[in-house]
């Protein structure tokens, strides 16, 4: 195979200070509105291992010219572990986290019920989601605009909201902002990521529909073509929900709750479930947190799972990538799916092996 990978490290001002391609092994996983991780195995007496420090940044990029896929850039993130093994060999394993771990080194550190900062009432997901960020982590995470303690990091911005996606409303005191910001991803209508733009420069950025593109009519993953190597349909209501029992603010006889859908269902079809939302104060806020519930029950209910196979008509990198959307043919039948993770595996041997996974959009 020809496929190759180039890691440069910049100091954590970034200041660039070492090329490499030595690795012994790497792998990473990478998930749309989530925590992208790379690990890198050295031998300790690489010249790349001493720059590649805990606080120092990594980018990785990948080409494999032999498949049409011109050199780009598959991770990027900050070093947060180090590993040194010393047997009859001594190696180095880093750990490098993607940018959106930025957001889980924050929670919103706002009081309870402090509007448009920790409870959001009938406000687009965008808006929510760039609020967030910018009184969290951007310039006006400042004790000034009532944040606990500053969150102020140097260099992370957000380009001002277009008011996209879907109205919601939430609470989220005392959250963390990661998860926060997943609550509000499940019903926003969009993605998000914190991308690395420049040197101690860190962006915020909402995508509208899907991070990636959609692809759906052009990349049809099939037995038939080769794309998927085994297909297994689910369906399961072992641990099924069909309605959610909200519980809100107040204690006892006077604590508020909720019920989702508004009409349940009855008799066999009625499988109860809890949703705790004392963090939430309005009436819409429980009511989103029942639908959200409801909504991950419904995706886990029926499931369609493939394993996707690399060929030369369809190959990641080229023809779709993390967060596009895409189409599944099963028994003829077209079912569109995002791309939500993707996991590479290099191994001593150079050899490569990727996971596609494929969730409903």
């Amino acid at each position: 195979m020809s496929v190759s990978y180039t890691v440069i490290a910049y100091s954590s001002a970034g200041t660039r200070l070492s090329y490499s391609d030595d690795m012994l092994s790497l792998d990473c996983t990478r998930a749309v509105n989530g925590i992208d991780i790379f690990n890198l195995t050295y031998l300790t007496t690489a010249n790349s291992v001493q720059y590649l420090v805990a606080g120092s940044i990594v980018e990785v990029y990948r080409q494999d010219p032999d498949a049409g896929i011109a050199s780009y850039r598959e991770f990027s993130g900050i070093v947060r572990e180090i590993v040194r093994t010393v047997t009859d060999t001594d190696t180095t394993a880093i750990r490098a986290v993607g940018f959106t771990a930025l957001l889980a080194d924050r929670i919103v550190a706002y009081r309870a019920g402090v509007a448009n900062r920790s409870t959001f009432s009938a406000v687009p997901a965008e808006t929510v989601l760039k609020t967030l960020f910018d009184y969290n982590l951007g310039a006006n995470a400042t004790t000034g605009n009532g944040r606990l303690l500053s969150g102020v990091l140097t260099g992370a911005t957000t380009a001002a909201t277009t008011g996209a996606g879907n109205v919601i409303s939430i609470a989220c005191h005392a959250d963390n902002l990661l998860s926060a910001m997943q609550v509000v991803q499940e019903v926003g209508g969009g993605d998000f990521d914190v991308i690395y733009t420049a040197p101690a420069t860190y962006t915020f950025t909402w995508y509208l529909g899907q991070r990636g593109t959609d692809r759906s009519a052009s990349v049809i993953f099939s037995i038939p073509n080769g794309s998927i190597g085994q297909v297994t349909t689910t369906y399961s209501a072992i641990t099924d929900t069909t309605a959610a029992i909200v519980g809100g603010q107040g204690e006892g006889v006077d604590r508020v709750y909720a019920v989702r859908p508004a009409v349940p269902p009855t008799g066999l079809s009625l499988r109860e479930s809890w949703v705790d939302a004392r963090n939430s104060t309005t009436l819409a806020e429980y009511q989103q947190r029942g639908d959200i519930a409801l909504e991950e029950a419904t995706r886990a209910r029926s499931r369609i799972d493939v394993v996707v196979v690399q060929t030369q008509s369809l190959r990641y990198g080229r023809d779709y990538f993390l967060g596009d959307l895409v189409s599944i043919s099963v028994d003829g039948v077209l079912y569109t799916r995002k791309i939500a993770s993707v996991a590479i595996r290099v191994g001593t041997d150079g050899s490569e092996n990727i996971d596609v996974g494929l969730i409903s959009q």
